[in-house]
């Protein structure tokens, strides 16, 4: 309810100041483009809507960015479930809002041609009509993306002794060693937390305390650790970084490539041609 506040505020301004105008003013308003940019109406109108659409606007941009990096708190591939498409689709509403915000003060300025004004401001309704289609599709393909309860990304805070964390900790590292789970594809917290028989927000702490990394970059970095020994062991042989990012549980070349980049400082592509000389 807190969020219509600002759009109920607009709405009740724009109700006694529009309606109390005769009748005359308001059919002129309508019927007349120019008169109605001109009043006093159109300036609280378009600089309350314009102040709205940035606010939200720029805010959905930070959650997206907190989400994505929530998710990594429980998943080692988060390329499918990061909601890039979303960045995009509002990137694309920014951009046709400042197209159409700049339109009116252009047409107050030097006369510009109205129908072009009414035609970005078409655009900008038909992407907005297109963000609330594209995210009831998405959540009905995905509801779990749209459901997630925030507290399941937060590690625990510490409950359990320092020996307790030792056992945990060294039963983590047995585990990793002796069966190399980080080179199953699409591995998560969840997975390696049954694996282990601990909860997943104790393994987070557990990661976090010791390893100063979320999941995402944990497990990622062992990934990156095995393609290095892939890559020497394959150096001057056939076998290509596509073969090899496949069997350390990567999906995507991209991810992989700046995964390997941020741990050892170079493309996978470069190591290998180090190694080769």
């Amino acid at each position: 309810m807190l969020h219509l506040l600002p759009a109920a505020g607009l709405f009740t301004y724009l109700w006694f100041d529009f309606f109390s105008l005769g009748a005359a003013i308001k059919s002129d308003m309508m019927k007349r483009y120019s008169v109605y940019t001109e009043t006093e109406i159109s300036v609280i109108w378009v600089g309350g809507r314009s102040i709205l659409v940035l606010t939200y606007m720029i805010a959905s941009l930070i959650r997206l960015r907190e989400y994505r990096e929530r998710l990594k708190e429980c998943y080692s591939d988060i390329e499918k479930i990061s909601l890039s498409w979303l960045s995009f689709l509002i990137g694309a509403i920014l951009i046709i809002w400042a197209c159409a915000l700049s339109g009116v003060f252009m047409g107050k300025s030097m006369s510009f041609d109205s129908d072009v004004l009414s035609s970005l401001n078409a655009l900008y309704i038909v992407f907005l009509f297109l963000f609330a289609n594209l995210m009831v599709l998405k959540s009905l393909r995905n509801p779990a993306v749209f459901s997630t309860n925030g507290a399941a990304f937060v590690p625990e805070k510490k409950r359990s002794n320092g020996k307790a964390d030792r056992q945990y900790l060294d039963q983590l590292k047995r585990h990793l060693e002796e069966n190399v789970p980080y080179l199953t594809p699409g591995l998560s917290r969840e997975d390696l937390a049954q694996q282990l028989s601990m909860s997943p927000r104790t393994l987070s702490r557990i990661i976090h305390e010791n390893y100063h990394q979320n999941f995402f970059d944990f497990i990622n970095s062992n990934r990156i650790e095995a393609a290095k020994s892939k890559l020497v062991e394959a150096a001057g042989t056939g076998k290509t970084v596509l073969e090899i990012l496949y069997e350390v549980g990567f999906n995507s070349k991209s991810v992989f490539n700046a995964a390997f980049k941020k741990h050892v400082g170079m493309t996978p592509t470069a190591f290998k041609k180090n190694l080769i000389r």
